[in-house]
């Protein structure tokens, strides 16, 4: 988005959740991205990394941390496993003015619907003058949540993602 001023009332959002990299859609096949959760058997993935590791889960590991903390432009990437979370997608605003948030903006990662890891939380880069809000505002970038179906059979969470606020 890029603009002169923004004004983001209470109720609207900015929405990327589970827009990023794929998460693994089918037994045996890892998610997508630079920090994609792995699988070394048929369930049970790792997450998706991004702004931190993914969680491991019982059939693989979670990806690394990737892209950069003071200008982040990757989207989250994909949990491991069968039908993983996919991550969250990138939000860029870019304002000559102000930024007025009472809204909500996110690029959460996508939770894993079967036996998959979660993806990683996407990136939020906000470019102003002046930031400001009240107390509605949110802006979130959080990993997916994993499957748990028991003590021996879960896959990882994502990572978080990462958010970014400059002049």
């Amino acid at each position: 988005i890029v603009c002169t001023n923004l004004t983001l009332m209470s109720g609207g959002t900015i929405n990327a959740d589970a827009l990023g990299y794929a998460g693994g859609w089918h037994p045996s096949i890892e998610g997508y991205g630079p920090g994609k959760g792995r699988l070394t058997a048929t369930y049970y993935g790792g997450g998706g990394g991004h702004g931190g590791v993914g969680g491991n889960g019982v059939s693989g590991t979670g990806g690394v941390a990737y892209d950069t903390t003071n200008a982040p432009t990757q989207p989250g990437s994909g949990g491991g496993g069968n039908v993983a979370g996919h991550g969250g997608g990138t939000i860029l605003i870019e304002a000559q003015g102000t930024v007025n948030l009472d809204g909500t903006i996110t690029a959460d990662g996508g939770a894993a619907v079967n036996h998959g890891g979660g993806g990683s939380g996407g990136a939020i880069l906000v470019f102003c003058r002046t930031f400001q809000g009240g107390t509605n505002g949110i802006v979130r970038a959080r990993g997916g949540n994993a499957n748990f179906y028991s003590p021996s059979q879960y896959g990882g969470g994502g990572g978080g993602g990462r958010i970014a606020v400059g002049i």
